[in-house]
């Protein structure tokens, strides 16, 4: 079995862990999408209560969700992360690509 630089173990773990940051953060958000969803719908059905009288006067953010579109906010950070991991495994074939031409002017000397 052939070894590996660090400098290309440690790249081809950079991706391993950011795929692995990647569907973690991923699936996150799209649990937050549908509680985020489920809350909206629940607040559009109350009839009996005005739910903003008890979630407004704390609400921690400067604009509302419905503001944000949740949707194309997950959306956006999903592009960014499929962007991270493309450019990492970029790199990590490039390095794969310099180790083996490197391999290859040592055997041939």
């Amino acid at each position: 079995m052939m070894e590996y630089s660090d400098e290309l173990k440690g790249k081809i773990k950079g991706v391993r862990d950011f795929e692995n940051f990647k569907d973690k953060l991923m699936h996150k958000l799209e649990n937050f999408q549908k509680v985020y969803n489920e809350l909206r719908e629940f607040f559009e059905q109350e009839e009996k209560f005005d739910c903003n009288d008890f979630i407004c006067d704390d609400y921690p953010f400067e604009k509302s969700f419905d503001e944000i579109q949740v949707s194309d906010w997950v959306y956006t950070v999903e592009e960014k992360l499929e962007t991270k991991l493309e450019q990492l495994t970029n790199e990590k074939y490039e390095a794969i690509k310099k180790e083996a031409r490197s391999r290859w002017r040592q055997k041939k000397h």
